[in-house]
């Protein structure tokens, strides 16, 4: 192996982990995981045997016999709180059952615990970090990693601490749909407008940004955290079990086993439907019928058939992408390119849909497994080279502010270019009091999804002299806030509390 550092770009997904290398001074790129003639690997633990717990291929085995113990769809909590309205309405989607640790981080309960999901995240992490090591013959830790663009900053940071503590150096965390449009442009010198259109195992993402040679500007950004290809395999499952039910008169649903065996079964037949016109779902032994008799499930699905069972989640797709056009102030006539990335991109109608839509055929030469991880990469090195690409992000979930008596504004809007800079005009309070500000980031002022970011306190003394006190607050690239008390007298830095536990 030739000297020279390398760089991770490390597409962390809800199903699968793609990751690709780069090697600085060099064109070079390497897809770094490999299995079962896939790029990727699964980002699924399974934790039966908890002192050594299996990561990717061999844990999404165990799905089919151990749902309760392996952990699959993770990405989609990660950063969250046990009481959010989120985590209600989806918990029930999965064999495994979630709740906070005592120190209030989200997790799975296995074998009488709870792990949390950013312990989940490291071990899918370190096993990237391991699999790299041994193909390159070297230990690479330098690495930038993709999440979803409508990730919240407590997401971000979930996704940043679960690297460090793999051993990983994180020197970035980049959109999924920005990370693609890196991958699909750069050292081209193209002077266009792309739409990247983002459809993976659990999310959605649609991004607009205009290109000028290695300058990579967000215009606007939109998506859905539950919306992607295992929604799509649940729309196909939800019509295996209503079959059960009118020819066996049995909901196998109600078991986890089986209801995984129903899944996978889903899924194969979902992926056959892009490159066939039909194809037979085999379950053998499902189950017993109201008799005790043992059943199989056999029947016969057509590509009609899944298109009709999954078109809403399409319309859901081409919806987002209207609202993201309107928010940039664009019509489709003047986007010049359509970049697919993800998995579930490669389905017949969702491409038909969005050609439709966009009057014109979008670009699939690019792999929508590793492109993502292509551009992290390209982000990675170009920290170390001044000729690398210049990004100008946006925030995808508006960041917000509550005043003593509960008044709340919004300081930076969704689609808001970054850095960012506000200044608010703060009262003068009574005398001998000061003035706590908390910081939180959510679509809704009155939301339960709002996640409190936290506290700036300004003390009494501050008050004491001068006039014209405001809170000058600035956002950084990587959704880093900080805040300042400013008077006519004087700046004075306010550090940001973490907000206190319930």
């Amino acid at each position: 192996m030739s000297s020279g550092d390398w760089f991770l770009g490390i597409d962390l997904g809800t199903t699968h982990t793609a990751v690709v290398a780069l090697q600085q001074g060099s064109g070079q790129a390497l897809s770094i995981l490999h299995g079962r003639k896939q790029p990727v690997l699964p980002s699924v633990v399974s934790f039966k045997n908890p002192d050594m717990p299996l990561v990717g291929w061999l844990a999404k085995d165990m799905l089919l016999t151990d749902p309760l113990t392996t952990i699959h769809g993770w990405k989609r909590f990660i950063g969250r709180k046990e009481q959010s309205e989120y985590v209600s309405r989806h918990r029930h989607r999965f064999a495994y059952r979630i709740h906070e640790d005592p120190q209030r981080e989200l997790g799975a309960l296995v074998h009488g615990r709870i792990v949390p999901f950013t312990e989940v995240a490291r071990l899918v992490l370190d096993q990237v970090r391991r699999q790299a090591a041994a193909s390159l013959e070297r230990d690479v830790r330098q690495c930038v990693i993709s999440v979803p663009a409508h990730f919240t900053s407590g997401q971000r940071a979930a996704i940043r601490q679960a690297g460090a503590a793999a051993g990983l150096e994180v020197s970035g965390v980049i959109n999924e749909p920005t990370a693609a449009a890196i991958a699909f442009a750069i050292d081209q010198q193209l002077e266009h407008r792309v739409l990247v259109f983002d459809l993976g195992g659990g999310t959605f993402d649609a991004s607009i940004l205009e290109l000028v040679d290695n300058v990579f500007d967000v215009k606007a950004t939109g998506g859905e955290s539950f919306l992607g290809g295992i929604d799509f395999d649940q729309a196909v499952m939800d019509r295996l079990v209503e079959v059960c039910r009118q020819r066996h008169r049995v909901d196998p649903s109600e078991e986890p086993v089986v209801a995984q065996r129903l899944l996978s079964a889903s899924e194969a037949a979902k992926c056959a439907l892009s490159s066939a016109e039909q194809t037979r779902v085999h379950v053998p032994m499902l189950g017993q019928d109201r008799r005790g008799k043992p059943f199989d499930l056999d029947l016969t699905l057509a590509r009609a058939d899944l298109e009709a069972m999954t078109a809403p989640l399409v319309e859901r797709c081409i919806g987002i992408v209207e609202h993201t056009l309107r928010q940039a102030d664009l019509r489709p006539a003047d986007i010049d390119h359509v970049v697919m990335v993800g998995g579930q991109s490669r389905m017949p109608l969702v491409r038909q849909r969005i050609e439709e839509m966009m009057q014109r055929p979008p670009l699939t030469h690019l792999d929508p497994d590793t492109i993502v991880a292509h551009g992290a990469a390209l982000m990675a090195r170009s920290d170390r080279d001044l000729t690398g690409a210049v990004l100008l992000d946006v925030l995808s979930v508006p960041i917000g502010v509550v005043f003593p008596g509960g008044a709340t504004d919004f300081v930076f809007d969704r689609n808001q270019s970054l850095p960012a800079h506000r200044r608010l005009p703060l009262p003068r309070p009574d005398p001998g009091r000061g003035i706590s500000i908390g910081f939180w980031q959510g679509v809704d002022v009155t939301s339960s999804e709002r996640t409190v970011l936290g506290v700036a306190h300004v003390p009494p003394h501050h008050f004491d002299a001068g006039t014209d006190f405001a809170l000058e607050v600035e956002l950084d690239q990587s959704l880093q806030i900080t805040a300042a008390f400013v008077s006519n007298l004087e700046r004075v830095p306010l550090p940001l509390a973490p907000p206190r536990s319930r």
